[in-house]
């Protein structure tokens, strides 16, 4: 989506980056990013969003060595690199044990060649834009393990008085990717998931046009995984509405204790 921020910038709105168009006049182009799963309040301007096309996701396991599932014991080390991760890796690999460091992806590669772990989880779509493919060994379908939500993404920051320029980034916008983020981002909000909670979802279109929806959540541990699907019309308030539903749905079924760490 087109991030957009009033001057001055709401409270909490946060990011050097969203800021950095508004704090130079206008005088340099915003700067692209990732796209939050949740975005700060006031800081989305709902009349102009835009998505450009953008390489969804897919996750990719690195690993040192041959044997087992994805080329590392069964029983080895894995990294994440965040809270938000634990709960999805320890959903596919009960055995192992899932450890949190940090870095670029060269860093984490480093540790991985120097024996700290067994195997790393990557975007491929970040290997691909560093033209780093090469180090892929193993790709991850959406069915092995869903994607945070937004993933893959990218939004575009810049200041919402700003006609010219928010005119100019609307054209860059892929619409079936705003609607697919939207339907994510519903989701997570009716989940009320901050950064640090194992949520997942991923939002697609359909052989037949229609929208598609999985949504998840788990403990931090990865031993207790609730599930849901949707699948509707493929416009902006049907997938707001699936992605509410869907949240609303897991959120009575994990009772009031799930979130409560």
């Amino acid at each position: 989506a087109l991030l957009l921020l009033p001057s001055p910038p709401p409270p909490g709105a946060g990011g050097s980056r969203r800021h950095h168009h508004d704090r130079h006049g206008g005088r340099h182009p915003p700067p692209p990013h990732r796209r939050p799963g949740r975005p700060p309040p006031g800081a989305v301007h709902p009349g102009c969003r835009a998505a450009p096309a953008v390489t969804r996701p897919r996750r990719i396991p690195e690993q040192r060595e041959e044997g087992g599932r994805l080329g590392g014991p069964e029983s080895g080390r894995r990294s994440r690199a965040g809270d938000e991760g634990e709960g999805l890796p320890r959903q596919n690999w009960h055995e192992g044990k899932v450890v949190n460091f940090r870095g670029n992806v060269q860093t984490r590669l480093r540790k991985l060649s120097e024996g700290e772990v067994h195997a790393t989880l990557l975007a491929l779509a970040g290997l691909k834009r560093l033209n780093m493919t090469e180090n892929v060994t193993s790709i991850l379908s959406i069915e092995e393990m869903l994607p945070a939500i937004a993933q893959g993404a990218i939004g575009i920051a810049c200041r919402s008085d700003d006609d010219t320029m928010v005119n100019y980034i609307a054209s860059l916008n892929h619409e079936d990717t705003r609607l697919a983020v939207a339907c994510e981002r519903a989701f997570l909000t009716k989940l009320d998931g901050s950064c640090r909670t194992p949520i997942a979802g991923y939002a697609y279109k359909d052989e037949e046009g229609y929208c598609v929806f999985r949504g998840l959540v788990a403990s931090p541990d990865g031993t207790r995984v609730l599930e849901t699907s949707r699948r509707g019309s493929y416009s902006l308030d049907d997938m707001v509405l699936m992605g509410e539903d869907a949240g609303k749905e897991l959120l009575t079924t994990a009772g009031p204790d799930f979130f409560n760490w």
